[in-house]
């Protein structure tokens, strides 16, 4: 499975390379990031993530957008003895998503419809105790955008996306840990061309 996913977004880059940009927009938006499982949404709350992408619209609306998305994060768990003591935990995720979309344009609106891969870097550590995890995982990656041109080049833009990210790994707060969810971002954009 994870060779097919970077198989396909290999693909999805080579067409990209092969075929001229009609436009590039380079995009900035922040927001937050609400955890598909409960553990880590009692744990974390809702953290705030940072997605730099980049999108190449080719012809027929059709396009390839890659970036990175960092997600950071503090949180503390309680002692499953019943005890009151508290453990500090930090959280860090790298993502280099790759996804391929429609848009649809309208005056001065786009909508775009994505789906792709995510190439994912992570790691939990116990501030107080030597225990913690990491790892990397490929991951599916879903997503619906939407810009509302405020300047020739500069766009206001909001996007959901949605990703599951299983890790097969477990710790003491639980089993097959999944680090996905939904992200609700807004920011910027720039049409470099």
């Amino acid at each position: 499975m994870k060779r097919a996913w970077v198989l396909g977004s290999l693909l999805i880059l080579g067409l990209a390379a092969a075929a001229p940009a009609r436009e590039l927009t380079v995009s900035l938006s922040s927001g937050s990031f609400f955890a598909r499982q409960s553990v880590s949404r009692r744990i974390y709350g809702s953290s705030i993530p940072v997605s730099l992408e980049a999108g190449f619209k080719l012809k027929w609306g059709v396009g390839v957008s890659a970036g990175l998305v960092s997600i950071r994060d503090r949180g503390s768990a309680l002692s499953l003895d019943g005890g009151e003591e508290e453990y500090g935990l930090k959280f860090r995720r790298l993502a280099i998503p790759v996804s391929a979309f429609y848009a649809l344009e309208s005056g001065k609106f786009e909508f775009r419809f994505g789906a792709g891969a995510s190439f994912n870097s992570y790691a939990e550590d116990w501030e107080s105790v030597d225990l913690g995890f990491e790892g990397n995982k490929v991951s599916p990656r879903f997503y619906a955008f939407a810009g509302y041109a405020v300047l020739p080049r500069w766009s206001l833009v909001g996007s959901v996306v949605y990703e599951s990210i299983p890790t097969g790994a477990g710790s003491l707060l639980g089993e097959n840990i999944n680090l996905g969810g939904f992200q609700i971002l807004a920011g910027v954009s720039y049409r470099v061309f």
